[in-house]
This record gives structure tokens, C-alpha cells and sequence, in this order.
């Protein structure tokens, strides 16, 4: 999976589970908690919005760490990791 379209789908399920409109640009170096109000539940459904997105993805409790989750682009880094990519 190329990093762009990693990106597009996490920013696409960060949209899908927050109230954000479909139509706010989304930037990929913003604060997830400042900026897009995530909290420890909203990033809960994040969380499980990508492992439904992203096929083969499955959150590893062990190795997730806050920094992960700081922005579209920690948790794009996150995913490729788990996903050996």
C-alpha cells in the first residue's frame, strides 16, 4: 500500500468516526487531540474504523503507544508498521 493512499484512508476514518464535516481539509501534521477533539473513546472507534478499512490491520495493544496516535501521519507510520510495510 503506497503512503498516500495510507494516508487518505486514515484521514477517511478519522473523518467517519468524529463529527468532522466530509469537507474540512484535513492536516495530516495536525494534533488529532487539539485539532479534530479526539478523546481516548473517540480514538477507541478511530482505532476500529481502520481495522475495517484496512485490510490485514489489527490495532497490537502491546506496541501502541500515545505518540502513535499525535497525528494522520504518526498513525499512518503505526499502521505500516503492524502491516510490515
Amino acid at each position: 500500500m503506497q503512503r498516500e493512499e495510507l494516508i487518505n484512508i486514515v484521514s477517511g476514518a478519522l473523518v467517519a468516526s468524529t463529527r468532522l464535516s466530509i469537507d474540512k481539509k484535513i492536516n495530516t501534521t495536525a494534533s488529532l487531540r487539539d485539532c479534530y477533539g479526539l478523546d481516548s473513546m473517540s480514538s477507541m472507534k478511530f482505532l476500529m474504523t481502520l481495522e475495517k478499512r484496512i485490510p490485514g490491520f489489527e490495532v497490537d495493544t502491546d506496541m501502541l503507544e500515545e505518540e502513535h496516535l499525535e497525528n494522520i501521519e504518526s498513525v499512518a507510520t503505526y499502521v505500516s508498521s503492524v502491516l510490515n510495510v
